[in-house]
């Protein structure tokens, strides 16, 4: 009787102890800090703007008669393709033949009129000697003498010279307007709106058609003065159209020097190639990247703790929180440059760091 009762006290001693122990384990797992922590990397660090613009072409053409004229014929349509120098519509010449013929009479009849006067000069040259020999005999009076002198004068060849010359100018000018009957595009480009018809009058104070370069298309927007000394001619830009993007083909090709008074926004124009689903007049959505830092540390800006004038994070190794001093960069909101104090591989608390302190417990539930 007294070996069972010895028995059974032992069982209890062992099961007393047995609990006592579980009961201290359990202790020290409550007092682990649970956390998430991110591995120390280098990486590039900026700051991205989002602005709206429009897409616009900055290359179009007004094409003008240069003279007024019935249309005769039209080798292009609204909504074409054209190629520089392109022939796109032909004048009646009725009108400039008559003009062309009406200057080639009147460059004739000048010719005409040099040639006799200069005839006349010359008879009148060879009288004048006659009659100089005669006044040196003094056969012929003085008067005489100066009347036969001024009949010889090539002076008024010297005039006319200059009136056959200018015949001559607009004869060849009426002739060029052959030319000007054959409308040729003054660029390669799209039109986008024509304004005349065979057997209409062509005016020259108005557009006969409008050519616009769809091909090279510029997004234009506006960009406020905080960010315009921050971005340069050359930089890259992403940009969305609709469903649309282009990265890294997208350019800012112009910066306007002064400010737009209706927008108080500087102009600015990034440079885009159509694929051919681009329309001009479209809404795009801007993102530039400035204070680019490149290969650097950094961490989730939410990490790092302000301590009076200092800031620190809390790195996580082998189960303890060590806290860490650090110096910071560019600071974005999202993420922060860490220029002194983290060394790469090591892993910084980003959920939980409000918790713990240096040396505390922890136990990481995420993020390795």
């Amino acid at each position: 009787m007294k070996k069972l009762i010895l028995i059974i006290g032992m069982a209890s001693v062992l099961i007393l102890a047995s609990c006592q122990q579980e009961t201290t384990e359990v202790e020290i797992e409550d007092n682990f800090i649970a956390v998430i922590v991110e591995q120390v990397i280098r990486q590039d660090l900026f700051v991205t703007h989002q602005l709206n613009g429009r897409v616009i072409s900055n290359n179009e053409a007004f094409v003008i008669s240069p003279i007024v004229a019935e249309v005769k014929e039209i080798f292009a349509e609204e909504g074409e393709w054209v190629e520089k120098n392109q022939v796109l519509f032909r004048l009646d010449d009725k009108q400039i033949q008559q003009q062309i013929d009406q200057a080639r009479l009147a460059y004739e009849a000048a010719q005409a009129n040099f040639r006799m006067t200069e005839e006349q000069i010359r008879s009148a040259q060879e009288a004048f000697q006659r009659v100089k020999a005669l006044y040196e005999e003094g056969i012929v009076s003085r008067a005489q003498y100066l009347q036969s002198e001024l009949a010889a004068s090539e002076k008024p060849l010297e005039a006319l010279s200059k009136t056959v010359a200018q015949a001559e100018l607009a004869y060849r000018q009426v002739r060029d307007l052959l030319d000007n009957t054959y409308i040729q595009s003054p660029m390669s480009g799209r039109i986008i709106q024509m304004n005349i018809r065979e057997g209409q009058i062509a005016l020259n104070s108005q557009a006969a058609l409008i050519l616009m370069d769809d091909q090279q298309l510029v997004i234009n927007m506006g960009v406020p003065e905080s960010l315009i000394s921050s971005i340069a001619i050359g930089q890259n830009a992403t940009v969305r159209v609709g469903e649309l993007f282009f990265d890294s083909e997208a350019k800012i090709t112009h910066i306007q020097r002064t400010v737009d008074p209706n927008s108080n926004l500087f102009p600015v124009e990034i440079a885009i190639e159509n694929n051919g689903d681009l329309k001009i007049g479209m809404s795009a959505r801007v993102e530039l990247k400035t204070d680019i830092k490149e290969d650097v540390i950094s961490v989730p800006g939410s990490s790092v703790l302000r301590r009076g004038d200092e800031r620190i994070v809390f790195v996580e190794q082998e189960g303890i929180a060590i806290e860490r001093k650090v110096e910071t960069g560019l600071d974005i909101g999202t993420r922060v440059e860490i220029t002194h104090g983290l060394s790469e591989d090591e892993w910084v608390i980003i959920v939980g760091q409000n918790y713990v302190s240096s040396g505390s417990l922890v136990r990481v539930t995420g993020g390795r």
